[in-house]
């Protein structure tokens, strides 16, 4: 027995899915959007998805610590080492959402304590839906395995999330892609056999990456900041729930061999 039973895993696979569904249900037929104080943008489908996932997670776990992005407020339902967190991010990828591309999902992630131990990523638009139990992680209900011999060569993809692709280059062969969804760039990481995925230049918030990382970990893939240190998660709490830095998320066989892959771009004044 892990951290949830069978049946709690089930009930949070089929709540993702069925709020995956609806939001595309709703990109089909279209929708409202407004910009939050930071600019961003945000749906009704944001809205709709996270109060559906709130309402039947906290009815099921009352104890249970609910921390959602949309109105998310630093000092409301604060992590504790003592209690299980879920981390709902209710559309991960709201702009690709907005312009009717299909890169992006619902993603919710388990924490015991300040520990990541379940996560559930749900692309609906394109009919991926990634989890993990207490010993594999999965991808359309197949067990997946990163495969850690991938090396480097023209059709292997590096992920970066928009922010970064200005600061670092590649130092090897390859693909740079964005997709616009942190937790799918991530889960194909996790999945670099179908993905050709080898590593993920990223940062944000908790919720950004909540679902991926039990996946990554399950998998056998990694995560770290970007100058080696491991990720304190009582740490990104006290943050306000930002990442101190940014993240490595990689499928090789270890992390120097990854960072190696990425090198910081050198400024030019002219």
């Amino acid at each position: 027995m892990g951290f949830l039973s069978y049946n709690d895993l089930r009930f949070f696979e089929k709540i993702v899915l069925k709020s995956g569904n609806m939001a595309r249900k709703m990109q089909q037929r279209g929708f409202s959007l407004s910009r939050k104080k930071d600019l961003s943008i945000v749906t009704d489908a944001d809205i709709l998805i996270q109060e559906y996932l709130y309402r039947k997670i906290s009815a099921r776990f009352k104890d249970a610590v609910v921390i959602c992005e949309e109105g998310f407020e630093p000092d409301i339902n604060l992590m504790d080492e003592k209690k299980m967190s879920v981390i709902i991010d209710p559309i991960d990828g709201t702009a690709m959402l907005t312009m009717g591309l299909p890169f992006w999902c619902v993603s919710l992630g388990i924490f015991d304590g300040f520990k990541p131990v379940y996560g559930f990523i749900y692309s609906p638009a394109c009919g991926l839906f990634f989890s993990n139990d207490d010993g594999n992680a999965f991808c359309n209900g197949t067990v997946i395995k990163t495969d850690k011999s991938l090396a480097p060569e023209s059709e292997t993809n590096v992920f970066f999330a928009s922010e970064f692709i200005k600061d670092y280059d590649l130092a090897v062969v390859g693909k740079i892609r964005n997709l616009g969804s942190t937790a799918l760039h991530a889960a194909l990481v996790a999945y670099n056999t179908k993905s050709r995925g080898i590593a993920f230049v990223g940062g944000g918030n908790l919720w950004d990456w909540a679902g991926a990382l039990p996946i990554l970990q399950r998998a056998g893939a990694d995560v770290k900041y970007m100058s080696g240190k491991d990720i304190d998660f009582s740490a990104i709490a006290a943050n306000g729930y930002r990442f101190l830095e940014v993240m490595l998320a990689y499928s090789s066989e270890n992390f120097e061999q990854a960072r190696k892959m990425i090198v910081k771009r050198q400024r030019s004044f002219y």
